[in-house]
């Protein structure tokens, strides 16, 4: 694939990623070209059906995944706990804690993700647009801990 056929598949992801950003609790309320500033690396993967993305406990992962089509499994340990359907991220915690992954992600069927990563190098370049960010994802934390709560009772 030539480099330029390459960049146009990574224009083309990035702009769908911002046309999502909506429904992306990751971008929510973020200007177009804040998130342009800080997706870095973008790339995309094709995973087949039961294949792992994510393995719980590595610790080597600074990649972001956005679901392009398909639908994957969240699990931690034995447990089946979540599925993922386009249009959501996942692994967005471990690049920033720089903790072990939470969770294992595998794909229910054939999957392609976008791979990207933050520009974190920026943000005291860009106090505003990575404030927005980390309150979008305590939000998403807090959105995530209140709907396990809420399976426990």
């Amino acid at each position: 694939m030539s480099d330029d056929l390459k960049q146009q598949l990574v224009n083309k992801g990035l702009e769908r990623l911002v046309a999502s950003k909506n429904t992306i609790s990751l971008f929510k309320g973020m200007e177009d070209e804040d998130i342009k500033l800080i997706v870095k690396d973008v790339g995309f993967m094709r995973f087949n059906q039961h294949e792992v993305i994510i393995k719980e406990l590595d610790e080597s992962g600074d990649e972001i995944y956005f679901i392009v089509n398909g639908e994957c499994r969240v699990s931690v340990g034995r447990n089946n706990v979540g599925v993922l359907s386009p249009n959501q991220v996942f692994g967005e915690f471990a690049p920033l804690t720089k903790e072990k992954r939470a969770a294992s992600i595998k794909a229910n069927k054939p999957t392609v993700v976008m791979v990207f990563k933050l520009a974190m190098e920026l943000a005291d370049e860009h106090p505003k647009v990575f404030m927005m960010l980390f309150r979008n994802i305590i939000n998403g934390l807090i959105k995530k801990i209140d709907q396990a709560n809420q399976k426990r009772y």
